[in-house]
């Protein structure tokens, strides 16, 4: 379960209990290995996860918010991303805390960004529908579970980011279990 009331370092001190009754220490991913993730995520996750998977590591907010996200939410000039709103169970709802907030972006994510708009104008442009569905991460138009996200999210770590697996997601940096 997720501490929003620790800071990302002080993860370092928490414990975890192995299936043989092993503890092991618990602390974030390095950059090195955030980054070597976001490239085995691009090789090889399917679909837009890459992106999605980005955008979580790059913003920090929670799932039910990014998967919330729309195309408006976005400012392409000041390089920050508005969080208005949560996606649960397919609805859109308010935040946990009910209030808007600014999360900044990095050149990095700006880019990735561009790039999934750019895609998604040329799946609109070749389903025949024109125009591209407001949420960003979306499949055929519909909203993601988020289940299904973090079950691919959690395969994804298992299987590239360093043999680590996983101890809790979506924080910023991710703590795990090394």
């Amino acid at each position: 379960m997720r501490n929003d009331s620790r800071e990302p370092g002080q993860w370092d001190h928490q414990k975890a209990a192995t299936p043989a009754g092993q503890e092991k220490r618990c602390g974030p991913l390095t950059k090195e290995e955030v980054n070597l993730f976001l490239d085995a995520c691009s090789t090889h996750s399917p679909e837009h996860y890459p992106f999605c998977i980005r955008c979580a590591f790059r913003t920090g907010v929670r799932l039910g918010e990014l998967l919330g996200l729309q195309w408006g939410d976005v400012d392409w000039h000041g390089k920050f991303i508005r969080v208005p709103r949560s996606c649960k169970l397919g609805r859109l709802t308010p935040t946990k805390t009910g209030k808007v907030r600014r999360v900044d972006m990095s050149d990095q994510l700006l880019e990735s960004l561009k790039a999934l708009q750019v895609e998604r104008k040329r799946e609109a442009l070749k389903s025949g529908v024109g125009e591209v569905f407001e949420t960003i991460f979306h499949r055929g138009g519909k909203h993601r579970e988020q289940n299904y996200i973090l079950r691919v999210f959690k395969r994804l770590l298992a299987r590239w980011a360093c043999g680590k697996s996983v101890f809790m997601t979506f924080a910023t940096p991710l703590p795990v279990c090394s």
